[in-house]
């Protein structure tokens, strides 16, 4: 029987194409998974910090004392900065304070998540010795990403 000489060696450079396609395949997997898995993290850090901010503000406008002060919280997970300001002073004692936490919770792999709110209080001063107590003005609330 006599054998065509273009049928030769034809099994072995298939194989080598079907495994480099095969190991390209698992490759871009691999490298997909890897990435979905720390945007998944970010993103959840993300959400963390938002949520250590509002926190934060929330605390910090429950326990507004008579001074304008700034406040450092620590979460155990990531920490929140406040800064109040005051905006407008009014002569009969009520003031317009804007309270700004940043927050920032750090990724295991990569840098920080930094997430900023903001809220607007208006503070009246209280009677007999009664601490000044801040309202939220509805519709004032502001949050930023620091990607």
């Amino acid at each position: 029987m006599a054998t065509d000489s273009t049928d030769q060696g034809f099994i072995l450079p298939a194989i080598v194409v079907a495994l480099t396609v095969l190991y390209l395949t698992a490759g871009v997997g691999y490298t997909v998974s890897a990435l979905e898995a720390r945007m998944s993290e970010a993103q959840a850090a993300s959400v963390r910090a938002f949520y250590l901010a509002d926190a934060a503000v929330s605390d910090a406008l429950a326990t507004f004392g008579d001074s304008v002060s700034s406040r450092s919280y620590d979460f155990g997970e990531g920490g929140a900065f406040v800064e109040v300001s005051t905006l407008l002073d009014a002569p009969d004692g009520v003031r317009l304070l804007r309270f700004t936490a940043t927050a920032r919770v750090d990724l295991r792999r990569g840098g920080p998540s930094v997430r900023r709110v903001e809220s607007v209080a208006l503070v009246a001063a209280g009677e007999d010795s009664t601490p000044p107590m801040p309202v939220a003005v509805p519709g004032t609330w502001r949050e930023s990403m620091d990607w």
